[in-house]
């Protein structure tokens, strides 16, 4: 999930709603924009463009998730 480019709940859900239509997914995993790797950019000379970018905030993360349950799938909050 990344804040201002997939993080709404119409997203989600939308995303679900595909998944759910295959018949083979049976769960969807929701992984939390981090900014573990921006340090490397610096290390290589890179500007790093989504540093204004914060990682989304754990109640929005299960409101996410909630909407993935409701789509019929078992979600999960990470890897």
């Amino acid at each position: 999930m990344i804040p201002t480019v997939n993080d709404t709940e119409e997203e989600i859900g939308a995303i679900a709603a595909f998944a759910k239509s295959l018949g083979t997914v049976k769960e969807m995993h929701l992984l939390p924009y981090h900014r573990i790797g921006s340090d490397k950019y610096a290390g290589l000379g890179r500007t790093y463009t989504m540093a204004h970018i914060q990682p989304p905030p754990r109640e929005q993360m299960e409101r996410l998730l909630a909407v993935v349950n409701r789509a019929g799938l078992r979600g999960q909050i990470g890897g």
